[in-house]
């Protein structure tokens, strides 16, 4: 059970850092686009969505 267990907590673990992944760059996505940086921060929800 402990190798199970352990197995499901990294896989959370990636998940929430892979989730997160794009937070870093919001700044110059919103540059980019010429969008202010809360608007480009919905990136990150469109971002996960496919994953659940």
């Amino acid at each position: 059970m402990g190798r199970v267990l352990n197995l499901m907590a990294f896989v959370v673990f990636a998940t929430s850092l892979f989730m997160r992944s794009v937070d870093p760059v919001i700044p110059q996505i919103a540059s980019g686009l010429n969008v202010e940086p809360t608007t480009a921060a919905l990136l990150s929800t469109g971002f996960t969505l496919p994953m659940r």
